[in-house]
């Protein structure tokens, strides 16, 4: 079991501890399943880590990421939620896109964790480790040939609508209006040949001005 006391990070669709849900090795669905293999194939070969995966299911739509592992030969633990990703692919006409950016997002994290990234956003509380996170993801989208900036603002404007306004919540992520410009400057660093390490730098001092 997970202790409650560590730090965690999510994708801001709901703030319930992650440790309380079942974690499951498969969807069930084995075509999800293939995608989603071959999708995170994709995503650490562009962000350097290596977490253990799970999907759970969870309370309300969300995506956690946890510093700690169990399986020996990982750092990190992504859990990606069921109810999440059956909603995106429901609702959104995108909804595979939109997948591919929470687990790039997830992924960041774990990033964040592993560098002194953590350190250095978590004295605000989670909010500039979360638009990091956003920049990192629209990063991984931009070294993938397939997906163009209006795409990148179509899944991100689908993700973010959950986000809301709640600036008084302790665990608030940032406006939708943030997280999309956030995704969006990752995208064109990634697009102007820019390595991660550069992206990333740079993209600590563009959240903490946003």
């Amino acid at each position: 079991m997970l202790g409650a006391e560590l730090p965690r990070a999510c994708a801001s669709f709901d703030t319930s501890s992650s440790d309380r849900f079942p974690k499951r090795g498969t969807s069930n669905n084995r075509a999800l399943d293939n995608a989603m293999i071959a999708e995170l194939k994709r995503i650490l070969a562009v962000i350097p880590v290596n977490p253990e995966f799970h999907y759970i299911d969870e309370g309300n739509p969300n995506a956690f990421a946890l510093p700690t592992s169990d399986l020996p030969g990982t750092k990190g633990t992504v859990l990606l939620g069921l109810k999440l990703i059956n909603s995106l692919l429901q609702e959104q006409p995108d909804g595979g896109a939109a997948i591919a950016g929470v687990c790039a997002h997830e992924c960041a994290h774990i990033y964040q964790y592993t560098t002194e990234f953590y350190d250095r956003l978590s004295g605000s509380g989670p909010i500039l480790l979360e638009l990091h996170a956003d920049l990192i993801a629209g990063f991984y989208m931009g070294k993938r040939a397939d997906v163009n900036a209006d795409r990148v603002r179509s899944f991100s404007r689908a993700l973010f609508e959950r986000s809301g306004y709640d600036y008084t919540n302790p665990n608030y992520h940032g406006s939708p209006g943030q997280r999309l410009v956030a995704v969006e400057k990752g995208y064109f660093y990634a697009r102007q040949g820019l390595s991660l390490q550069d992206a990333t730098t740079r993209g600590e001092t563009y959240v903490k001005n946003l």
